[in-house]
């Protein structure tokens, strides 16, 4: 198994060589054989784009469908992109509106919690802010079973300098760090694995069990937290506008804070669904009544 392994990821790397241009022509081939042939997760996305839009009719869903598949496509390659895109290269293509909102707490020596969604290419985001800033980049990550690939996953995400913890390590990390400036990036949209213990709460029109990692790691260490709404200006070029969701953590009501940026999460999903990743299995737990 490893062999095969280690021929994707060097195949994969091969192809991260060629340019965006004809990465995308690559994507349109695997949009035909994921949508039309293999059908990917169909039973899933479906699923997901009728409850989430309920008013919405079915040929209105299958368009939806089609250009989740057309976008979740084009955003592989640019995954794929990222085992060789340069430094130059990706300041180019994503780029920051008010990164001073960032810079103003690193000057104090202030660590930041970053929180963001499965929203356009949130990969390159975590790559991007690795170059963009001189504070430490801490990504939390959740573990792939695979070894092989899961470390081959870090390495590319790691490569400009982002330091990367898994879910059960990461808070002895913070422990650890809680002395330097550092951005705590977190993914807030994965459905967590103890629904009873977390918040329940209605996101995109279902109710739906939130992680509430980001409110208490914020709280413990009065931690501000700022929300990264990705926003893809044309293909291959994104655009970076955080929102302040609370600079005195500590002060906030229980669950202030984790309802703040799962409406700062919809609200970006709302404006244009088809960026953010349906295919996930978001609401496979269900409150007991």
């Amino acid at each position: 198994m490893i062999y095969i392994n280690k021929l994707f990821f060097n195949s994969m790397g091969i192809m991260s060589l060629l340019p965006l241009s004809i990465l995308y022509i690559i994507s349109k081939i695997l949009f035909f054989i994921t949508y039309y042939i293999i059908k990917y997760r169909r039973d899933i996305i479906i699923n997901n784009l009728e409850k989430s839009f309920p008013k919405k009719n079915k040929k209105e869903i299958k368009k939806m469908s089609k250009k989740y598949y057309q976008n979740f496509c084009d955003i592989l390659m640019e995954i794929v992109k990222m085992i060789s895109i340069s430094k130059t290269t990706l300041e180019k293509r994503f780029q920051y509106e008010n990164i001073e909102m960032i810079e103003k707490y690193i000057k104090k020596n202030q660590t930041i919690i970053l929180c963001l969604g499965h929203y356009a290419n949130w990969e390159w985001g975590l790559l991007s802010i690795s170059n963009k800033t001189t504070a430490n980049i801490l990504g939390v990550y959740k573990e792939i079973k695979n070894k092989y690939i899961n470390d081959k996953i870090l390495e590319i995400r790691s490569k400009f300098g982002a330091k990367l913890s898994n879910m059960r390590n990461c808070l002895k990390i913070i422990q650890q760090e809680k002395e330097k400036a550092n951005i705590i990036c977190l993914i807030t949209d994965q459905s967590p694995k103890t629904p009873e213990n977390k918040y329940w709460g209605v996101f995109l029109n279902q109710e739906t069990s939130i992680m509430t990692g980001v409110e208490k790691i914020s709280k413990k260490y009065n931690y501000p937290v700022i929300f990264a709404n990705i926003n893809q200006v044309k293909k291959g070029y994104y655009k970076v506008i955080f929102q302040e969701i609370s600079n005195k953590p500590k002060e906030t009501n229980k669950f202030e804070i984790t309802k703040k940026h799962t409406q700062q999460l919809e609200k970006q999903i709302l404006t244009n669904p088809t960026f953010w990743l349906w295919s996930h299995k978001r609401w496979k737990h269900k409150k007991k009544k």
